[in-house]
């Protein structure tokens, strides 16, 4: 919906992205203690959690909120994606700069343990003033709304400027009393295609506040893949845990690995990043095409039926996923092969995606984007380019593909052959002082 509404501008798009990730911030699924969303919820109300935390959901969900932020400068959404990358920083990182997989449920041999509350509880931490305050706030009471009276943290009322400094100080304490709680199990799996989602969220986050923790984050992340999950023929594990790699890798693997690549790229104008990205794509193109991708790889573990997977299910496919790496170095590399790719899937699935569109949904985000690319070339050393490059990454653009030509170490690419169209991303507009800005350009 937000790619969609920057492209209509129809306010009623806007308004059911805002209503969603509102809710999602404000409900049991999100942590509003230690950051970061829960695999699912278990009643209609989003009220409570399955605690599980996996580094997919997060991944993609820093990234839209980091998306929306562009859009709006809405602060709630700026702190969402701010806190929750604090979390995978602090509980999910490997410290060589890879993530583990996810974080489990139960704790203690029960589910929720490590965090719901009672009242009682945040009153040993706060005091009897603080504490009912924070109950009012994250909606606590005697009756809770999980097991034995215990509460799953919400936010349950809009605070306004004031009231929220109040409770990020109370936040603080109660995290730091949560912190002397047994924590949940950890899977310390570190899964390509979900680092891959982690870096992408990082890349966003990056570009849309400027702080470089997140950029540096995101390339120790992809380092570590590249250094420790690559196969001798450049090809990629699967996992990795306690020092190797296992299980050759299937085809989102290296499709979420290369967009992550290109979103690298275009972030800091590496171009280790971008020849890695396409020697990624080549690689796919070489092990999984056949009149179309396939899941597996050609050398793999032959199968009575080798599968495809054209439908996106809580992440993206590995198809429509590849789709988007070739259509994005199709405008970075000017090479027509990847995009005659490109077209032979869309023609392939035209008919399911028009039938099931949630289903292909990525796909059909990918013939969007191959129908407006907008192709921005900025020319100059690092810190000429630096004011016009800050620009174009505060703008939300979902059909963007940037050079910088003199802004890194490298001599320059070989230029699209369509000719590019000149964006100008002007300032924003602000809407509401300190909180909304207008919509990118």
């Amino acid at each position: 919906m937000l790619r969609v509404y920057h492209r209509t501008r129809e306010p009623q798009l806007l308004a059911s992205v805002e209503r969603t990730l509102d809710h999602m911030a404000a409900g049991g699924i999100y942590d509003p203690l230690g950051g970061g969303f829960a695999r699912y919820s278990v009643d209609e109300r989003w009220a409570v959690p399955h605690f599980e935390k996996m580094l997919y959901d997060n991944g993609q969900l820093v990234k839209l909120y980091a998306d929306a932020y562009r859009v709006t400068g809405k602060r709630s959404w700026r702190r969402v994606f701010e806190q929750t990358i604090s979390y995978v920083l602090r509980d999910l990182a490997h410290p060589d700069g890879g993530f583990y997989a996810s974080e489990d449920a139960d704790s203690e041999g029960e589910e929720g343990t490590f965090y719901v509350w009672t009242p009682a509880q945040i009153e040993a931490v706060l005091g009897e003033s603080d504490a009912a305050f924070a109950c009012w706030a994250y909606g606590v009471t005697k009756q809770g709304n999980f097991e034995h009276g215990a509460t799953v943290l919400y936010r349950a009322v809009e605070l306004n400027a004031l009231e929220e400094a109040r409770l990020e100080g109370l936040r603080e304490q109660l995290f730091t009393a949560r912190a002397r709680r047994v924590r949940p199990g950890r899977d310390e799996n570190i899964l390509t295609s979900w680092n891959a989602l982690m870096i992408q969220g990082l890349c966003a986050a990056y570009q849309a506040t400027g702080q470089v923790l997140y950029l540096q984050s995101a390339r120790r992340a992809a380092d570590f893949l590249m250094q420790r999950m690559t196969m001798p023929d450049g090809g990629l594990y699967r996992a990795w845990k306690d020092g190797a790699g296992k299980v050759p890798g299937f085809l989102d693997d290296y499709a979420f690995l290369a967009n992550a690549l290109i979103d690298l790229y275009e972030s800091g104008f590496d171009r280790p990043y971008l020849e890695r990205a396409e020697r990624l794509v080549d690689l796919i193109l070489d092990k999984f095409w056949d009149d179309g991708f396939y899941f597996t790889p050609k050398e793999g573990e032959r199968l009575v039926h080798r599968p495809r997977s054209p439908q996106d299910h809580a992440w993206p496919s590995g198809t429509s996923a590849s789709v988007f790496a070739l259509l994005r170095l199709h405008e970075l590399t000017g090479r027509d092969s990847y995009r005659d790719r490109a077209e032979h899937v869309f023609q392939m699935y035209g008919a399911a995606a028009a039938n099931n569109p949630f289903g292909f949904s990525h796909l059909l985000a990918a013939r969007d984007f191959s129908q407006r690319p907008v192709s921005i070339v900025l020319a100059g050393d690092r810190g000429e380019a630096a004011p016009l490059v800050e620009a174009v990454h505060r703008s939300y653009h979902p059909a963007r593909s940037g050079v910088c030509r003199g802004c890194s170490d490298w001599p320059g690419s070989a230029p699209s052959r369509r000719p590019a169209r000149c964006l100008r991303v002007p300032k924003p507009n602000l809407r509401r002082a300190g909180d909304e800005r207008a919509g990118a350009a």
